[in-house]
């Protein structure tokens, strides 16, 4: 009961630090005529650590059905706290964002976080980029490190519970009659896209995550071979929930990973 009772207070607080500190939305024009959302904030600071005085840009990346959840809401706040400008990355149809496509944003396909990091890029060409992205969200991430190697604007990435084998992850979790075996999906489910990223990438996995395949099924080549490619596995932390199990130390590897490379 008392563990219920924090989780409401929390809820309730965080709502409120969301409402004094809010968004900035831009709809950005894709090139097929679709639309994607991009949420801004930033509250003045200076990031720590930071020898620049444009501040370091973090693109947050939702899971793939939209929506900020309150592990990517608390994480938000703590990145304006640490003075980076916060950019919340929406995919199409969701979190309010109008649909003018007959198509979504597929799993894996990055031509709509492409053009979105342009933009951002375009907006602040001084600025350090790096991302965040969190559980599904991944998909967009890694194939679009994977398609722009060394080329992205891109300083470094975090994916916290990320998809790394989505094609099992989507057979396991669907039924055979609603799995898609598109050419184009089965590109962002392939763990082969990630392998040509060329800057660093932290992947936050846990073995208690109750919705992705089992940690022992973790491509551990990936990171053995991949010298972009760092590995931190917990015991606990569910699915993209770290932040909200109090462990600071996990709060702190996020945060010094980017600060590390400013």
């Amino acid at each position: 009961m008392n563990k219920l009772i924090h989780l409401f207070l929390f809820r309730v607080l965080l709502t409120s630090f969301i409402y004094l500190f809010p968004f900035t939305r831009d709809h950005l024009l894709l090139k097929d005529g679709g639309v994607v959302a991009l949420d801004w904030r930033w509250d003045g600071r200076k990031a720590l650590g930071c020898f620049t005085s444009a501040p370091p840009v973090l693109l947050l990346i939702p899971q793939s059905w939209g929506g900020m959840s309150p592990h990517l809401k608390l994480l938000s706040l703590q990145a304006t706290r640490q003075g980076f400008y916060v950019v919340v990355f929406h995919h199409r149809g969701t979190a309010g964002t109008p649909l003018t496509t007959a198509r979504l944003t597929e799993f894996g396909d990055p031509a709509d976080l492409e053009q979105a990091v342009s933009y951002v890029h375009s907006r602040h060409l001084s600025s350090v980029l790096v991302a965040v992205s969190e559980g599904s969200g991944s998909g967009v991430l890694l194939s679009y490190l994977g398609e722009h190697g060394s080329s992205t604007y891109l300083t470094a990435a975090a994916a916290i519970s990320p998809v790394l084998l989505g094609q099992l992850w989507f057979e396991a979790a669907m039924p055979p009659a609603l799995f898609c075996s598109s050419a184009k999906l089965h590109r962002g489910l392939s763990p082969s896209p990630e392998d040509e990223a060329a800057v660093p990438v932290l992947c936050i996995c846990s073995r208690d995550d109750p919705v992705l395949t089992p940690a022992s099924t973790l491509p551990l080549s990936l990171f053995l071979n991949n010298p972009y490619f760092l590995l931190v596995l917990t015991d606990r932390g569910g699915h993209c929930g770290f932040t909200l199990e109090g462990r600071e130390e996990m709060d702190d590897g996020i945060w010094k990973f980017p600060q590390g490379l400013l």
